[in-house]
């Protein structure tokens, strides 16, 4: 059909908009080294990523999104699985987005569950995935994957505590408030000790470590050699922390929740060793975005870098993070962390967006396929913190005042944030 001149105008106007609005998002949230520029173009055709720049050059593309495509891209993504849209993207062919295509992007999005308006509860018909960050239940699980804080106060106490335990303590009290208020939530692990794969890490190490060791290429007495004799804490960040990362991305993408909350708890690195309490104190968030140079090297890493691109999970990220963050320096009295506290993991590895927030390409934050906050809530070895924070002891189903504060923190800027987006009656 033969478009008329008033038509063509309309067409290349909304074009030349859209390369402004992609281009624009990929230097503000996206491209953290300049090298990435060299991986993808946005022209009149579309959205282009390429293996390399020498395939650039030779404009030979792995994938094309074409703007004709893109809505019916954007739709296969909101409504599908993870596993589903990468094997779209690595068909590699440019005329995917047929009529049947845009018939199951149909059917996908008939099939996808919207809560019910106007219910009593504000987040009835919700679903919430919520990631306790580390796994550590006691404090030698905790010194296998590093996080921990042991040292003596200025009034002489010795105290110690460990995030894997925090971060659970806080995810069964924001559970059962979102639960009540309606929500449906998913932890990817229940119990400390236990990973999102389901079991202990020691367990891993004795019963699937040696397996994952062969199919890695190691023979067998060097297997056997590392399973015996290698650290905890090398096995636990060489092997262990990856694969339980993957598991909980899967469990939250199988689950298909509206937005999925990762909890964390900061440590003051300039506080070498910790030997003694830190006077520093702030929270922070992390939201998907800040590629860097060798951070593009394989074909899943590029299809999530274009399904952050020319979706609004980055957007919606920065809003719900915008939320809570602003809630937690109002309730817990901990202000966002400052440009001049000059933290190298920031300024190498982070693309500042607002006060407090930065897009950093974590695992996490890439492989999700739902907005996400991320967050850091205050110094854990902050004399005040960590003289509060030791009063928990989950074993004993004690929640100290301050992880309930700090869940609520959360809690209340979710309300906000779903308040807001429920304006939108079309948005979830």
């Amino acid at each position: 059909m033969l478009l008329s001149s008033s038509q063509l105008i309309a067409q290349a106007y909304s074009v030349d908009s859209l390369m402004v609005l992609y281009q624009k998002k990929a230097e503000k949230f996206l491209v953290k080294s300049s090298y990435v520029n060299r991986l993808f173009k946005i022209d009149y055709r579309g959205i282009h990523i390429y293996t390399s720049y020498s395939r650039r050059q030779i404009d030979h593309p792995e994938f094309t999104l074409d703007w004709h495509d893109l809505e019916t891209f954007k739709r296969v993504i909101k409504y599908s699985s993870v596993d589903y849209q990468y094997e779209m993207y690595r068909k590699n062919a440019f005329d995917i987005f047929d009529s049947t295509m845009i018939r199951v992007a149909d059917i996908l999005e008939q099939n996808h569950f919207r809560p019910p308006v106007g219910t009593l509860k504000p987040l009835s018909g919700l679903r919430i995935a919520i990631d306790p960050g580390h796994i550590a239940g006691d404090l030698r699980t905790a010194k296998a994957e590093g996080r921990f804080v042991e040292m003596t106060t200025s009034s002489g106490e010795t105290l110690s505590i460990f995030e894997g335990e925090l971060t659970l303590s806080t995810a069964l009290v924001l559970k059962d408030s979102l639960e009540k208020h309606g929500a449906e939530v998913m932890l990817t692990r229940e119990e400390g000790n236990q990973s999102a794969i389901g079991v202990s890490f020691q367990y891993w190490r004795r019963n699937y470590l040696p397996g994952v060791l062969r199919r890695r290429g190691y023979s067998k007495e060097k297997a056997l050699s590392i399973v015996k004799n290698a650290p905890e804490g090398y096995i636990f960040s060489k092997f262990f922390n990856a694969i339980d990362l993957q598991a909980r991305a899967r469990k939250i993408d199988e689950f298909k929740p509206n937005f999925t909350i990762v909890l964390h708890f900061n440590a003051d690195i300039t506080n070498k060793g910790w030997q003694r309490p830190s006077q520093k104190n702030y929270s922070m968030m992390f939201i998907p975005g800040g590629y860097l140079h060798n951070e593009l090297n394989n074909p899943r890493a590029r299809f999530e870098f274009l399904r952050s691109l020319v979706t609004e999970n980055i957007e919606e990220s920065t809003h719900l993070s915008s939320c809570v963050l602003n809630e937690m320096e109002a309730s817990l009295g901990v202000p966002k962390v400052a440009e001049d506290e000059n933290l190298h993991y920031l300024e190498r590895y982070s693309m500042k967006v607002e006060d407090g927030i930065y897009a950093r390409n974590l695992k996490l934050c890439s492989t999700l396929n739902s907005p996400i906050c991320y967050g850091e809530a205050l110094i854990q070895d902050n004399e005040e913190e960590l003289r509060e924070l030791s009063k928990n002891d989950l074993k004993n189903g004690i929640i100290a005042p301050r992880i309930q504060q700090v869940a609520n923190a959360y809690f209340k800027g979710i309300l906000q944030y779903v308040k807001q987006r429920q304006q939108d009656k079309d948005y979830w």
